[in-house]
């Protein structure tokens, strides 16, 4: 009797009953990658890039979507406790399920629990019936509303661990300092800022909005802007990433000459310096050797941000 009783009990804590609705087949672990394949929307400077790059096996992200029971969370408890390289890091990515079961909260729980010095990091789901389940994990879960917001926090945490303060720049950044200008020749510096004007703006000011005439290459001197896009049927906006001082944007301005494909929105008072499209031409006409510099970092620039937004949509539509 006693072993009947015990089968019972863990029956009714894992939701094993034979006659509980199943889990649905599209329920349970989508994909798992690590933050060298996905990054958060935050820009940073390209000590910072190279570092997440080197070590960002260290953050795991484990999206599970559907019903999730015991089945599907099961393997989820697996890929993490068999893991020969673990993650300090384990982000959980739940925005897409829609109902936890008790097995599935139970097994979620031991997660958290099983290993000291590893931070769960969780996503919440979007249904409120699957949310408010996952109240009752422990109190030491850190939760986030977004993915990005979840990654950007682990980003942080992990540059700190290396020593690398996630502060923005004290004073301004000259243009000779910029990421894009990285191994040009102080020539080439020179011929390019002579070429530049200067503007500022207020926190919450738009720096140009989406379809506007393109106006110039800007390189952030000082403060931080967003960029964002229209959302579907125009009812709002879409943040793409946050650019920090001592990078740039806009460079296709001086490329094709196209309209705006996004909107910069200042977050705080910030300066830019700019490269107009004629300032460009003019660069090309008395500096040949310094616009080709310019020309070949701008090339560079676009095709990591490229290589890299390839690498996200490889990451993401992984199953």
């Amino acid at each position: 009797m006693r072993g009947v009783a015990a089968c019972e009990s863990l029956s009714r804590r894992l939701g094993m009953h034979l006659l509980l609705p199943g889990e649905q087949t599209r329920s349970g672990l989508r994909r798992s990658c690590r933050a060298e394949a996905v990054r958060s929307r935050r820009g940073r400077p390209r000590a910072h890039r190279a570092l997440l790059d080197a070590e960002g096996s260290a953050i795991a992200v484990h999206e599970l979507v559907g019903e999730e029971g015991f089945a599907t969370t099961e393997r989820l408890v697996r890929l993490v406790l068999e893991d020969q390289a673990p993650a300090r890091w384990q982000i959980l990515d739940l925005r897409r399920v829609t109902r936890v079961d008790t097995a599935a909260l139970t097994l979620l729980t031991g997660l958290t629990r099983c290993r000291d010095a590893v931070v769960t990091v969780l996503v919440e789901p979007r249904s409120p019936a699957a949310r408010s389940h996952l109240r009752e994990l422990p109190d030491q879960v850190v939760r986030f509303g977004e993915l990005d917001g979840a990654l950007e926090s682990c980003e942080t945490q992990l540059l700190e661990t290396h020593g690398c303060a996630d502060e923005l720049p004290e004073g301004l950044v000259a243009v000779g300092a910029q990421d894009l200008l990285q191994g040009l020749s102080p020539a080439a510096v020179d011929s390019i800022e002579t070429r530049t004007t200067t503007k500022v703006f207020t926190p919450g000011s738009v720096v140009f909005d989406q379809d506007e005439p393109a106006d110039g290459l800007y390189f952030l001197s000082a403060g931080q802007v967003s960029a964002e896009v229209r959302t579907r049927h125009g009812r709002g906006w879409r943040r793409l990433n946050t650019i920090m001082a001592g990078a740039s944007f806009g460079e296709l301005a001086l490329v094709d000459g196209q309209p705006r494909s996004t909107r910069i929105v200042a977050l705080e008072p910030t300066i830019c310096h700019i490269l107009t499209p004629a300032a460009y031409g003019e660069l090309q006409e008395a500096e040949p050797t310094a616009w080709a510099q310019l020309t070949l970092a701008i090339a560079r620039s676009l095709s990591q941000r490229l290589r890299s937004s390839t690498v996200d949509v490889a990451a993401f539509d992984a199953s």
